[in-house]
């Protein structure tokens, strides 16, 4: 495909969604969890700069943690109003500020763009903490779907250069996995069509690359998961990507990795942040996650 039949693709893919999985979140509630977010320009080095959506409570506990969220959407779609009420809800429960991070996009920055832009904010957000009364020892990664990827490849980097040093992870129904055809995949029936999922993948890296680690962290040796903090692994189970999250939560506990891995059966790829199925039942798991390790972390 030229670049044109990759735009026309995204296009077409983007206006095919359907309408129950691009639920609208009303004023209202936004402002049950009153918060200023404003947008930061973070450079990258040899990259365009990221966006990231500073994402402060009315008032924020000293020596809170700070979280950095990576959004969802096969790389080609970009932060939403959902994403943005999920780190709403995040900060004012913590009292902690979070950085929510809106990464380039394919098909004009395919990998990988994104995994550095990543790593950049997370670098950015620990720099910042202690300035926003933050403890930089608190560091908290979430991501969803592809969010999720770019984790997992912040995390991995750790093992190379340990700067970010993480509290902990937590990665939801990730695709980790590009190599393997889609078709070939574990394919519940409410899962979305495998030539569309063959579609998100190409738009994002082309097949010849798809079994870089960096790619598809499943393939990634036992040394470089050694620097995982605890991770936390959700998966769905009418997503065709839950056996790969799942084997890969074993591959970090092979590694030495504390992980815990919880998979909601009878629900959908992206189900909390759409707020599908039992989305509250999955946010419930992330708060009381981070608060169970925070609690374990105090000093």
């Amino acid at each position: 495909m030229d670049y044109n039949d990759k735009q026309r693709l995204v296009e077409a893919m983007k206006a095919s969604v359907p309408r129950q999985a691009q639920p609208t979140i009303s004023r209202e509630e936004m402002e049950r969890y009153p918060c200023s977010v404003r947008p930061v320009e973070v450079p990258v080095e040899g990259e365009p700069p990221v966006r990231v959506y500073l994402t402060v409570p009315w008032q924020v506990r000293p020596g809170a943690p700070m979280a950095v969220n990576y959004h969802g959407g096969g790389f080609i779609r970009g932060r939403s109003d959902r994403d943005e009420l999920f780190c709403r809800r995040l900060a004012c429960t913590f009292q902690c500020v979070v950085a929510d991070v809106d990464y380039s996009l394919a098909p004009d920055h395919p990998f990988p763009t994104a995994v550095h832009q990543a790593r950049a904010a997370a670098l950015w957000a620990k720099e910042q903490a202690a300035g926003l009364d933050c403890d930089p020892d608190k560091l908290l990664l979430l991501g969803q779907s592809a969010g999720g990827n770019l984790v997992a490849n912040v995390c991995m980097e750790e093992a190379v250069s340990p700067m970010v040093k993480p509290l902990c992870s937590v990665m939801a129904y990730s695709p980790l996995d590009m190599k393997t055809d889609p078709a070939e995949k574990f394919h519940p029936e409410r899962d979305m069509d495998p030539q569309r999922a063959r579609n998100y993948n190409a738009l994002y890296c082309p097949p010849e690359g798809a079994g870089d680690p960096r790619v598809s962290p499943l393939f990634a040796a036992a040394e470089q998961l050694t620097a995982f903090p605890p991770t936390l692994v959700i998966t769905a189970g009418d997503d065709s990507l839950a056996p790969e999250g799942e084997e890969f939560a074993k591959h970090l506990a092979q590694a030495g990795v504390e992980v815990t891995c919880k998979r909601f059966q009878n629900c959908v790829h992206g189900f909390f942040i759409n707020r599908m199925d039992a989305w509250e039942d999955g946010i419930a798991l992330i708060h009381r996650y981070l608060e169970r390790l925070l609690r374990e972390n105090q000093v």
